[in-house]
């Protein structure tokens, strides 16, 4: 197959991007043809502001340079990952015009919520998800608190919604979770156009290595308030003395406080290397994961299932639809110390929340790093991945 990669890359470079070029890699590496067309934000800030605001509703540039692209190489499928902002949705239509079937990859919430974190103010907001209007976007400026940037991106919003561009032109959605692809269907887009279609990692460890000593619990991600960070901070000063130590491996604004207030058993090893961080997790007898943001579908959480890492997790939704199931690990309460010190004393000491409470159920132990590693060789691996998108495009292209 010629696969036509598409992506408006931002000006740091993130989980999209390395999704992106191991996709890439990987279909390159079964056979496949795959040419990409980026749009940096960076360049696009650079210019006009004129040019910027229309672009986020429909970039004519982009839209001409897919028709050419597609034209010159014969291009069987699209798969567009993030249009957002200065791509646009055009470029859907400049696909279709050529014939040519479309998939998008929605790496984030961007399709019904202009900002892609369905938070508002540190709290969260689902208050634009199915509005015919987005209007709460605009009037609370939820765009890097930019009025013409938020009523530019609504605009944006309600032309791709009424023309079709999301829920007929794009013939698949790929959602990383269960939980997003509800979360577009509730948006509008038919159930039969979304596919859940996770992230992969390489295997870090490898089937069959052995596991070194594990002892305490890990945290890896930035150090900023959407991550939870104060809950767990909390959490282990309620946990006292006898608190599993924890090793919080990330920077971040918030990094020289939250050292200067954590208890002792609270260790802040700064940013490290991938495979130092994958030692860690395996070194670890749980990953912490007290997002309070839905995000989209974290590697650390992929990590975690390879490494055989049991997870203590936000009981949100996002997170609940992935990882209950798979019983890995446990789930607490969103942002609340004391839930998220309940599940910690009850994980460590191997009871899995017995009692039944709820944000305190799960699985402990042997049985929950078995579990994780399970999960993960049956749906993330590059195996699964390939073998899961080969389908989705022969589906596309059968339609």
């Amino acid at each position: 197959m010629k696969i036509l990669q598409l992506h408006n890359a931002h000006q740091t470079f993130g989980g999209a991007n390395l999704v992106i070029e191991r996709e890439n890699k990987l279909l390159t590496e079964a056979g496949h043809q795959v040419e990409t067309f980026f749009i940096e934000s960076s360049e696009m800030l650079a210019g006009p502001k004129h040019k910027q605001l229309t672009s986020v509703i429909w970039n004519p540039e982009a839209n001409r340079a897919v028709k050419r692209l597609i034209a010159e190489q014969g291009t069987d499928i699209v798969h567009l990952h993030t249009p957002f902002p200065f791509m646009s949705p055009s470029v859907v239509r400049a696909a279709k015009r050529a014939g040519v079937p479309v998939v998008m990859t929605s790496h984030s919430f961007r399709i019904p919520c202009i900002v892609g974190t369905l938070q508002r103010d540190g709290a969260p907001c689902h208050d634009c998800v199915g509005a015919a209007l987005p209007m709460a976007a605009v009037r609370h400026r939820c765009y890097h608190d930019s009025l013409p940037a938020s009523a530019a991106l609504a605009a944006s919003s309600v032309l791709h919604h009424r023309s079709g561009t999301y829920s007929s032109a794009i013939d698949q959605h790929l959602a990383l979770t269960p939980y997003m692809k509800d979360l577009l269907v509730r948006d509008g887009i038919p159930a039969d156009h979304v596919t859940v279609h996770p992230n992969f990692i390489p295997d870090p460890v490898g089937a069959g290595n052995s596991s070194p000593a594990r002892s305490g619990a890990v945290f890896v991600g930035r150090l900023v308030p959407e991550k939870g960070i104060e809950t767990m901070v909390e959490a282990w000063r309620l946990l006292g003395p006898d608190a599993p130590p924890l090793r919080i491996i990330g920077g971040g604004d918030e990094r020289a406080r939250l050292e200067a207030n954590a208890p002792d058993t609270v260790t802040f090893l700064g940013e490290i290397a991938n495979p130092d961080v994958v030692g860690h997790l395996q070194r670890a007898e749980a990953l912490i994961f007290p997002s309070e943001w839905p995000e989209g579908l974290p590697i650390t959480l992929i990590e975690a299932l390879a490494t055989s890492t049991p997870v203590l997790y936000s009981d949100i939704g996002n997170f609940t639809a992935l990882l209950d199931d798979a019983r890995c690990g446990a789930s607490f309460i969103t942002g609340s110390p004391a839930s998220l010190a309940d599940a910690t004393r009850a994980f460590f000491a191997g009871k899995g929340g017995a009692d039944g409470a709820p944000g305190t159920t799960g699985t402990t132990g042997e049985q929950a790093q078995q579990n994780a590693r399970y999960y993960y060789e049956q749906h993330f691996t590059p195996v699964a991945a390939l073998h899961r998108l080969e389908g989705i495009y022969r589906g596309t292209l059968g339609k």
